[in-house]
């Protein structure tokens, strides 16, 4: 039976026997990548790494192997044997073979142009667009992408890309303007997908639609700015029914900057919309909500600043609302006068209440008050003068047709009266009275008249018949 210093002498021999067969692997595969045997030292190295337990002689086995694959690719690589040596380039995985891997896959796209498969050769491109961003070879693989899908249906949108691929890098200029020629041909494609988005989706997304195809070199530059402007111009006109009048001109700056042709057109819709609140808030003004019409009026400096209308209108509105209120407070005055009857004082502050405030209440004050001071003045021979002109002159009108028709009747026998004048109940109220007499018919006509107001009223039944209510 073994003791336990036997055991552990043959563990530890056992270890060293290993470890001796694991580092003459190494050595063996070391040995054949030195003399260029490179598929039987990777064959080594894979087994030496597979069992080695030596952290930093492993990692150097890794590297030697990847420049055994390196090798080996590079071989076949010199063999144009380009599959072969992409295979062995991508094991390598080490910068100088990817430095040269992206030269595999053009030369095999090539290969499969020559044989007319364009989606292999796609898939090889696609390869170095993907994985090989600093490829020298990147504007070639982007302009023969580019003619390759311009053969195919629905390829606008991929074609656009590598067109903006080729104009933000660093490429050959000759390139870009060779793509241009592609670029050209699909965008009216992509032109009417972004209107049909401004049409039916949104403004805004088709805004950055058009911004994208604007950006990049193309003969549709202008066109497309006009359709970012007409945008711009639906916004602004959209901003207005909803009353953002501040949002809406920004919008029509945009419009204008993009077509300054449209300064014009935006000038008459600003101008025509700056006369709707002006004349909006002129009528507020006329119906005396001097609040509401300057609101109007100060909503015309959010589409024009500092308009010259506007600050006319808003001086004006101020001036009516200051006059409003002294003309109130003179009225209040000339009221108190003609209460204590002083009725010269009180005509004359009402007129100029009038004056600044332009009242009915005001005027018929004016009215009555003038009238008072006639009647004071001389009662009868206003009287007078109200039933004269009474109508339109009816007094002498209907009396001259009545005398005219009597004396036909009774030529010699029209007996004619004059007015007379007697002060009625209440202080301003005169009663007037004229009589025409024949022998069988008599025209006995009366009136009250109130000098304060004017009213004239007939008192009998004839009078009303003859001269109306």
């Amino acid at each position: 039976m073994l003791t336990k210093k036997t055991k552990l002498f043959f563990s530890i021999a056992i270890v060293l026997i290993l470890s001796s067969c694991t580092l003459e692997r190494y050595s063996l595969a070391h040995s054949q990548l030195k003399n260029k045997k490179y598929a039987l030292a990777i064959n080594n190295y894979d087994k030496y790494i597979k069992i080695s337990k030596n952290g930093a002689l492993k990692t150097r086995a890794k590297m030697e192997r990847a420049e055994a694959y390196y090798q080996t690719g590079l071989k076949a690589f010199k063999l144009k044997k380009w599959d072969i040596a992409a295979r062995f380039f991508f094991l390598a995985n080490i910068k100088k073979a990817n430095n040269i891997l992206d030269n595999c896959y053009w030369n095999l796209a090539k290969d499969e142009l020559k044989k007319g498969n364009k989606e292999k050769a796609l898939e090889y491109y696609n390869i170095i667009v993907k994985h090989f961003p600093n490829s020298d070879k990147m504007a070639d693989v982007l302009l023969t992408r580019i003619k390759i899908n311009f053969e195919k249906d629905n390829c606008e949108t991929k074609i656009w890309e590598d067109y903006k691929a080729l104009c933000n890098g660093n490429y050959d200029k000759s390139k870009q303007k060779e793509a241009q020629i592609y670029a050209d041909k699909i965008l009216p494609s992509l032109i009417s997908s972004a209107q049909y988005i401004a049409d039916n989706v949104s403004s805004e997304k088709a805004v950055e639609q058009f911004e994208n195809l604007r950006k990049y070199p193309s003969k549709y530059q202008k066109e497309i700015s006009n359709r970012i402007a007409n945008i711009y111009l639906k916004l602004a006109e959209e901003k207005i029914s909803e009353e953002n009048y501040i949002k809406a001109d920004e919008f029509f700056n945009l419009a204008i900057r993009n077509n300054p042709k449209l300064e014009g057109k935006v000038k008459v819709k600003l101008n025509s919309l700056v006369n709707l609140f002006i004349k909006k808030g002129d009528q507020l003004l006329k119906e005396r909500n001097i609040k509401l019409a300057l609101k109007n009026y100060n909503k015309v400096f959010e589409i024009i600043p500092n308009n010259s209308k506007a600050i006319s209108a808003i001086e004006k509105a101020k001036t009516k609302e200051k006059n409003i209120v002294s003309a109130d407070s003179l009225f209040k005055i000339a009221k108190n006068f003609e209460n204590n009857k002083k009725y010269a004082k009180a005509l004359k502050i009402y007129k100029q209440a009038y004056k600044l405030d332009s009242l009915d209440k005001t005027k018929h004050r004016i009215f009555i008050v003038s009238n008072i001071l006639k009647a004071k003045k001389d009662p009868v021979g206003f009287a007078r003068q109200i039933i004269l002109n009474y109508k339109n002159n009816i007094f002498e009108r209907k009396t001259q047709q009545i005398i005219s028709e009597m004396k036909q009747k009774y030529p010699d026998e029209v007996k004619v009266g004059k007015l007379k004048f007697f002060l009625s109940v209440g202080e301003y109220n005169y009663e007037v009275r004229y009589d025409i007499t024949t022998p069988n018919e008599n025209y006995f006509l009366i009136w009250q008249i109130d000098l304060s107001t004017q009213d004239v009223i007939p008192l009998n039944k004839l009078t009303e018949k003859i001269f109306g209510k």
